[in-house]
């Protein structure tokens, strides 16, 4: 077999059944039925809890994929539907059948399994062949995530979701709004306050480094606000505590508490991306550097890390924010009598909008701030200068209510009963940066 070529099939080894990659001349091999080790020369697809593993002829297991580049397992296989499924549809491997159906959490174990997503265009239906990623960018994606978002496995079957379900399974997170870094990792029963993945180097990374997802090869490199738009999307720091190699796998972290001795920040300062690898808490000049907020300072030595949409404003004077054009990030929508107002924040559900609160994980997840409105159309400001609101008091920080839907409020509500979720910074009564940041629970 050709390299790059993988195929599944069904067939027969020894009287039992299997169902089989064939990778690069290897093999390797899901049984079925029984647990014994693979015959000598193949390896044996097992799937656990947290991932896929292969199995050698000497029982030991090896992980797939998690953290790497790909490894010498191909990023896509064709593999055989046991029912109807999407493009895009995060799919397991029923054991039995070796056929692959809709993944989702709040079931069984073996269902919230999640080892591929497919990408076959059109979608694969029942009993029919096509393409499924185990690892990898997957393109075209069009649910309203933004970069750096955690995609994680949804209660419905066969969807993901950046909202953390109660059951967490991470699928991987958002390079840019419409592509995802697919790289499955470990369910829990309980979510967690922080996405920690394991990745690899691409140069010599000192713990703490900012770094960014190089597309052309999957490795991450040190973020810098003065390079290419690529290199200014910091999308995680390196938690590994003896930095990492290159190349080198290690931790990385997504977002979450970061904790470090020898920092000395000013409690409650927002951070900012700065030249190669650091940080700052000095906004740099948007005319010559992209501000890229990074989160904020808990306290001297630790930070809430939670990487935001860039700005920069080009020669000239026009504007460009990391993925889109003008000193404002916006669109505008279509929806029938509406009934939304200037100044208020809305999130996305499925087909529609409504407006934002900070009483749920899924209400909080704001887009935007409405900055005009007719009948049956709205403005949504992303990111960047807003103008039109009312009862602002400049430099103040705009939450997200947790009292009334849509609304913004300078008093933080209380993060052990809502959701905290920085929305804006007031430049006057009347206008306003939006900057809508990830929202934050602690424990009561």
């Amino acid at each position: 077999m050709a390299a790059g070529n993988p195929i599944v099939y069904h067939g027969k080894l020894a009287g039992t059944r299997y169902s089989a990659f064939s990778v690069e001349g290897s093999i390797l091999i899901k049984d079925d039925v029984d647990s014994s080790n693979p015959p000598s020369g193949h390896k044996k697809l097992v799937a656990k809890s947290d991932g896929l593993y292969s199995r050698d002829a000497s029982g030991t297991d090896t992980k797939i994929g998690s953290g790497s580049s790909g490894g010498a397992l191909a990023n896509t296989v064709q593999i055989t539907a046991g029912e109807d499924l999407d493009q895009y549809d995060a799919v397991y491997c029923e054991p039995r059948s070796g056929s692959f159906y809709k993944a989702y959490v709040g079931g069984s174990e073996t269902v919230a399994v999640a080892v591929g997503i497919i990408t076959e265009s059109g979608g694969i239906l029942q009993d029919d062949p096509g393409e499924m990623t185990l690892l990898g960018q997957v393109t075209g994606f069009s649910w309203g995530f933004y970069a750096a978002n955690t995609v994680y496995l949804s209660e419905t079957p066969g969807q993901v979701t950046n909202s953390q379900p109660s059951t967490v399974k991470v699928l991987g997170f958002m390079i840019d709004n419409s592509t995802l870094w697919f790289d499955p990792q470990t369910s829990s029963s309980q979510a967690s306050s922080s996405s920690e993945i394991q990745g690899t180097s691409g140069q010599v990374l000192s713990q703490y480094d900012i770094v960014y997802l190089d597309t052309s090869d999957g490795h991450y490199r040190r973020a810098t606000n003065n390079g290419t738009d690529l290199e200014a999307n910091a999308v995680g720091t390196v938690t590994q505590s003896s930095g990492l190699g290159n190349p080198e796998t290690g931790s990385i972290l997504l977002n979450g508490l970061v904790t470090n001795d020898n920092w000395s920040w000013t409690p409650g300062a927002t951070l900012y991306l700065d030249v190669d690898g650091g940080m700052t808490e000095t906004q740099p000049d948007i005319s010559q550097y992209v501000v890229k907020p990074l989160g904020f300072a808990v306290s001297e030595t630790q930070i809430w890390f939670s990487p935001d949409l860039g700005l920069k404003v080009s020669e000239g004077g026009g504007g460009s924010p990391s993925g889109g054009s003008g000193t404002t990030l916006a669109d505008t929508f279509t929806l029938s009598s509406h009934g939304f107002g200037v100044g208020q924040v809305l999130y996305k559900t499925s087909g529609s909008w409504d407006l934002a609160i900070a009483t749920s994980d899924a209400s909080a997840e704001a887009i935007g701030v409405i900055s005009a409105v007719t009948t049956d159309t709205f403005t949504l400001v992303f990111a960047g200068v807003i103008s039109g609101l009312t009862g602002g008091t400049d430099g103040a920080v705009g939450f997200l209510s947790e009292s009334t839907a849509g609304d913004i409020t300078t008093t933080e509500p209380d993060a052990s009963l809502y959701v905290s979720k920085p929305i804006l910074i007031y430049t006057s009564a009347t206008t306003a940066v939006v900057n809508i940041m990830r929202g934050v629970r602690t424990p009561a």
